[in-house]
């Protein structure tokens, strides 16, 4: 298979994993704190968004992680897990930045709190899937099934 087909078939897999692992945690994360805190408190839906976005933001990278680490067995390279959740970190680390940005701009009145959120949301998910995907194509080798 074409090197550029593999890293699109790991951006897939990252993909997917991304948005089932962050949809997973944050609708977990929510129904547990809705569980314990009673929501139509203030203190409790302040509590239910910072602890479904934290969730939300856990459950992406480690399920970008897993999808490019799955994909990458079914094309039958020989690639670590830990590797791929090492390069999804950085990206997180790196996709920082941006939502950061973001919220001096709200401050400064630039933008609006809608904006600023849909953009980092949308913006924040592109460094992550990158750093999954680069990890889990860092030295990543075919097996030896594959080459005969």
């Amino acid at each position: 298979m074409e090197i550029t087909l593999r890293v699109l078939a790991r951006v897939a897999g990252s993909v997917v994993g991304l948005l089932a692992g962050g949809a997973l945690v944050f609708w977990t994360t929510v129904a547990v704190v809705a569980w314990v805190v009673k929501p139509p408190e203030d203190s409790g839906f302040f509590l239910l968004i910072v602890c479904g976005t934290a969730g939300s933001i856990v459950g992406a990278t480690v399920g970008a992680a897993a999808g490019a680490a799955v994909l990458d067995r079914g094309l039958r390279d020989r690639s670590a897990f830990g590797k791929a959740l090492l390069g999804a970190v950085a990206g997180l680390l790196a996709g920082c930045v941006l939502p950061l940005c973001l919220f001096c701009a709200w401050l400064l009145g630039v933008n609006s709190p809608t904006q600023c959120w849909a953009a980092a949301i949308g913006f924040s998910a592109l460094p992550i899937t990158t750093g999954a995907v680069v990890g889990s194509g860092w030295k990543a080798k075919p097996n030896a099934e594959a080459q005969s």
